[in-house]
């Protein structure tokens, strides 16, 4: 399956070692840790869940690779990845996926109603309602 990151529903911050997520609609935020970020960046113009999972049987050990694909699952669960109809023309570099750390996926919804009381906390230099 292909899946890409769902940037029409999500903004995002990234920090390098960690990228918070907000859904747009929900106000309920996420943030990810470990190698949570480097996966994530597999899928910003979309990849083949089975390449990573192939690239990593090769490269890393089973506990890691479950890890990650359990990860991924998650993921689709919570909608930050959605299915893609193909591949961009660029292949991702999966070799970003060097570090062996845990994937975490942390999940917040304890300020999602203030959240989405806030009509403003995405605007472009523009103003209301011009989003970034």
């Amino acid at each position: 399956m292909v899946a890409i990151f769902d940037k029409t529903s999500f903004d995002f911050e990234d920090f390098d070692e960690e990228i918070v997520l907000i859904h747009m609609q929900s106000g309920v935020y996420y943030t990810l840790k470990g190698s949570g970020p480097a996966i994530l960046r597999l899928f910003q113009d979309g990849c083949a869940t089975e390449d990573v999972s192939d690239y990593l049987a090769k490269s890393a050990d089973g506990e890691w690779l479950r890890d990650v694909e359990v990860y991924i699952e998650q993921l689709l669960t919570e909608g930050i990845l959605v299915q893609a109809e193909e591949l961009s023309s660029s292949q991702p570099d999966l070799t970003s996926l060097s570090v062996q750390e845990t994937p975490v996926l942390e999940k917040f919804d304890d300020v999602s109603d203030l959240i989405k009381l806030d009509p403003i906390h995405d605007v472009s230099d523009l103003g209301w309602p011009h989003k970034k």
